[in-house]
């Protein structure tokens, strides 16, 4: 593929993995897009997501932090383990963070998703947190190769 162009943008993504944007009328983002931006509430999530009695585990202020796997519905868990090796891939599966816990709401409620959109950003988030070496680093004598032997 060297020397040619290979586009990584939502339409692009959207094309080759033959999921279209499906948007109701007059509407400019995905039903999906729409909910995420409603900041939605963390006991709708957990009431659709956890088995009864079961939610989020609270962080150190006393905020939603995450729900952990054990305590997923079977369809639920079903739809993280998708989730995590199909949308956004991660080696992190013994919970679901409030961005993973939405997705999957998503998936659960059965919410037209911009899946593009979705493995652009995750494709951009990889590439970005992909350590780069400095250019001007100090290096060590080790680092240097070996000096030309003059004959």
């Amino acid at each position: 593929m060297r020397g040619k162009l290979i586009k990584f943008d939502v339409a692009t993504l959207n094309e080759f993995l033959e999921t279209p944007v499906v948007l109701e009328p007059g509407e400019r983002y995905s039903a999906y897009s729409r909910f995420c931006s409603t900041y939605p509430d963390p006991q709708e999530l957990a009431a659709r997501l956890s088995i009864p009695g079961r939610g989020f585990v609270l962080n150190a202020e006393g905020a939603p932090w995450k729900l952990l796997r054990k305590d997923l519905t079977t369809f639920a868990q079903t739809w993280s383990v998708f989730s995590y090796s199909n949308l956004a891939p991660t080696s992190h599966t013994f919970d679901l963070n409030m961005d993973r816990a939405r997705l999957v709401y998503g998936l659960v409620m059965k919410m037209d998703i911009d899946v593009g959109s979705i493995t652009l950003d995750q494709i951009s988030q990889d590439v970005d947190t992909t350590p780069m070496p400095a250019q001007d680093a100090p290096r060590s004598p080790q680092d240097d190769p070996a000096p030309a032997q003059e004959e």
